[in-house]
């Protein structure tokens, strides 16, 4: 069923009741499907205790349960080592890289 918004405000419960025979009620807002009525799906206490039993469990870690080796280890630090660039070996020092502004004298030129 597609009702518009202003008409179904004087029929909510009545709306409600269709909802929860299971019949699909569209709210329809300048002729577009706006939002939609449906009942809620009832959940046990017992589900909701589990569910939150569940979430409430720490977390472990991948290294907790399975660890790296020590050779392991040292060729994972390794292959990063390998992905960082390496700096330029003509780099000039930082102290000296604002040179070009200045003559012999200290001077800015």
């Amino acid at each position: 069923m597609r009702i518009s918004i202003e008409e179904a405000e004087g029929q909510l419960t009545e709306l409600i009741e269709l909802a929860n025979q299971g019949q699909e009620i569209v709210l329809m807002q300048d002729g577009q499907p706006s939002a939609r009525l449906e009942p809620v799906i009832a959940v046990s206490a017992e589900d909701r205790n589990a569910a939150g039993a569940d979430m409430r469990k720490p977390l472990r870690l991948a290294s907790e349960t399975n660890p790296l080796s020590q050779d392991r280890r040292r060729a994972l630090l390794n292959e990063i080592r390998a992905m960082a660039p390496n700096p330029p070996v003509d780099d000039v020092p930082a102290e000296r890289s604002q040179d070009f502004l200045y003559d012999e004298d200290g001077m800015p030129g």
